[in-house]
């Protein structure tokens, strides 16, 4: 009760934080298209190529920091990687309103990709609270942040699509604004969760070993790779999303103000879903692994929707799909931290944010493409022949434009099935056997120049157990057993 009265005191200060972070960053969604769009002349085919090659290239060097950043949290706390995270925040944000131009747009992208880990540093903060606790305290409390995600969806795009209509300067001055009150709240709130006990020096040499993703053992481990596979593909899927207001602009007529409604729309069924809905069903009526499963199959509908949809107000009505979709991110992450140890999770949550990011390089890079070529063959089937407006509604000219969100249907499809593959495979009689390995204490050790082992000469590791809640307190203690006979032999 101690422990999760502590985890209930840490949200209160948390969450706030968290709203403003993504209110600030909601603000920039209608902005940074309608800036992009103004450098290009309007022309809808380049800037989503360049809006796709900017998002994707975020990504790539967030692939690249972000097991550094999570291991750096692992060695100097929490608490100051959010902070650099959010300051550089507010310094990418200030810079584009006094420059909104595309090199300024590249050089804000670089910088944010190399020090954003705000997302991972507060998974991995509610983990270093959560650790006494009862399983479904980490599932609501992933669901808490979920909520209050939604909350700044639900405002940041409304609020800067109103500001942006007027001046997309202006928009990313007071989404910078907005941002440094979050960092003043951190700063001024926010306490420090890993304890000095539970924190790991790390060297040069194991900072190289950390950029090297062959390292990250942890996904390697029986229990977690499976479930590495619907969480790259869910996340290739929504980068599909980057192209959302250029694809709205072009199919439905679509401006800031009405984007922003419709997203602010989605944020408040998204708070809805994961704050109070993900409360109600897991664990009372439903399992995490239903749950889930569910999620991953209606995202894969959602998205079949979103390109099928040849009125924008048809949009709206599949609105009520997207809180039971948004309910399998938060319960996939909690089922993936459970098998990784408290020392071990900054370096976990950075290397699961990389694994995110690969996906997020990919998905926007190939929307853009799709929907650059759909633009395209959209203005041909407009110009070829009949302009009217019976030949420019005709479905073969604009049922194409769609072909982004029928890609990522496709992989949510996918991904849908493989958690299952991945549940049932944790489940399993013979994955019992290998829900606890004994691993090295310490990933990230100096390796040896004698034999390229990853540990220092005549040093002890202690064993790392890796337990599946799912399993049993019976199967529990037998591995534990286990892993001690490993150690004394």
């Amino acid at each position: 009760m101690e422990a999760e009265a502590a985890l209930s005191r840490f949200l209160r200060v948390l969450l706030p934080i968290a709203v403003l972070n993504t209110i600030a960053t909601g603000m920039l969604w209608p902005t940074l298209p309608k800036i992009i769009l103004a450098n290009f002349n309007g022309d809808s085919a380049r800037a989503s190529i360049f809006l796709g090659s900017v998002t994707a290239l975020n990504a790539g060097l967030d692939l690249f920091a972000n097991p550094m950043l999570g291991a750096l949290s692992d060695s100097y706390g929490r608490r100051v990687m959010l902070l650099q995270s959010l300051t550089v925040s507010c310094g990418c944000n200030l810079l584009v309103a006094a420059s909104p131009t595309l090199p300024a747009i590249v050089c804000a992208k670089i910088a944010f990709g190399l020090t954003n880990i705000t997302r991972a540093v507060g998974y991995s903060m509610i983990i270093d609270l959560s650790h006494s606790t009862a399983p479904s305290a980490r599932i609501h409390s992933f669901g808490a942040i979920g909520l209050a995600v939604g909350i700044g969806h639900a405002i940041g795009p409304l609020v800067g699509g109103i500001i942006a209509d007027k001046s997309p300067r202006a928009a990313c001055a007071a989404s910078g604004i907005v941002m440094i009150i979050a960092t003043c709240l951190a700063h001024g709130m926010l306490p420090e969760t890993l304890s000095e006990a539970s924190r790991r020096p790390i060297g040069v040499k194991a900072m190289r070993a950390v950029w090297s993703m062959s390292k990250l053992r942890v996904f390697a481990h029986r229990p977690l790779a499976p479930f590495c596979v619907p969480f790259v593909l869910s996340t290739v899927a929504t980068g599909v999303y980057s192209l959302w207001f250029f694809y709205t602009e072009q199919r439905y007529g679509w401006g800031a103000v009405l984007n922003g409604i419709f997203l602010a729309m989605y944020g408040i069924l998204t708070a809805i879903s994961q704050g109070a809905l993900l409360r109600r069903l897991v664990p009372q009526h439903f399992t995490s692994a239903q749950v889930c499963i569910a999620g991953y199959f209606t995202n894969a509908l959602v998205f079949a929707l979103y390109g099928l949809c040849r009125k924008g107000w048809a949009l709206f009505s599949v609105l009520p799909l997207c809180g039971i979709a948004s309910l399998s991110d938060p319960v996939l992450r909690s089922t993936m931290t459970s098998h990784v140890s408290p020392e071990e999770q900054g370096l976990f949550q950075g290397g699961l944010a990389s694994l995110g990011t690969l996906g997020g390089t990919i998905g926007p890079l190939v929307a853009g493409a799709l929907l650059s070529i759909a633009s395209s063959r959209k203005t041909d089937c407009t110009q070829d022949g009949s302009t009217s407006p019976a030949r420019t509604s005709n479905a073969a000219c604009t049922d194409i434009l769609g072909a982004p969100f029928f890609f990522g249907a496709v992989l949510f499809g996918i991904a849908s099935i493989s958690a299952v593959h991945a549940f049932g495979e944790m489940r399993s009689p013979g994955a019992q056997g290998h829900a606890f390995k004994t691993m090295p204490r310490r990933l990230i050790a100096e390796p040896s120049d004698d034999d390229g082992t990853e540990h220092e000469e005549g040093e002890e590791l202690a064993p790392l157990v890796l337990c599946d809640t799912q399993v049993g307190s019976d199967t529990q203690r037998s591995a534990n057993q286990h892993g001690g006979a490993n150690q004394n032999r």
